[in-house]
């Protein structure tokens, strides 16, 4: 088994490769929806994607207020994190999130809370999604996408139950 190496033998080392080998683990990118905002019942859609309202950490002007959409500054490996709460509503038998990257579902980018019993009763529903790793290229584009089938237009939740995203750097291409 070979030992990790961040660099290859005799390769120069930039402030662009250091900076990059120090940027390994750091949080990017993280930012809230403070207001609630409806999701229709029915398929999940990126039109749906969460609008991001409060923007608290933007190391590299990758994210807007008021935007959906967060654009990766640098290529390599991204983790993508985040979660979404759903207001107290009955029926319907699934809440889910889902990660877009250039406006396409992602392999294992869906996470969803099921109600077996049948369908949901009158509660708020928080829905973490699991931390999953992508390798994106300089300008590719992410969002978090909810959706839900309670047969109405549901609000994600605020307070304690926002939503959230999270994205950290996880380390270079090769």
């Amino acid at each position: 088994m070979t030992s990790f190496q961040p660099t290859s033998a005799g390769q120069r080392l930039t402030a662009g490769v250091l900076n990059a080998l120090l940027a390994i683990g750091v949080v990017a990118f993280r930012a809230y929806c403070t207001a609630g905002q409806s999701i229709p019942t029915g398929a999940e859609s990126v039109s749906n994607a969460l609008v991001w309202d409060t923007v608290d950490l933007d190391r590299w002007g990758a994210g807007a207020v008021s935007s959906s959409v967060w654009t990766c500054p640098m290529a390599g490996w991204w983790v993508l994190e985040g979660g979404t709460g759903f207001n107290s509503a009955a029926g319907g038998t699934v809440r889910s999130a889902a990660w877009y990257v250039n406006g396409a579902l992602q392999a294992a980018g869906r996470t969803t809370v099921g109600e077996p019993s049948g369908t949901f009763p009158t509660t708020a529903i928080s829905l973490t999604m699991r931390p999953v790793p992508y390798l994106l290229s300089a300008g590719d584009t992410v969002q978090m996408v909810p959706s839900q089938d309670s047969g109405n237009p549901l609000q994600t939740a605020t307070g304690s139950l926002r939503s959230v995203i999270s994205i950290r750097y996880g380390g270079p291409s090769s």
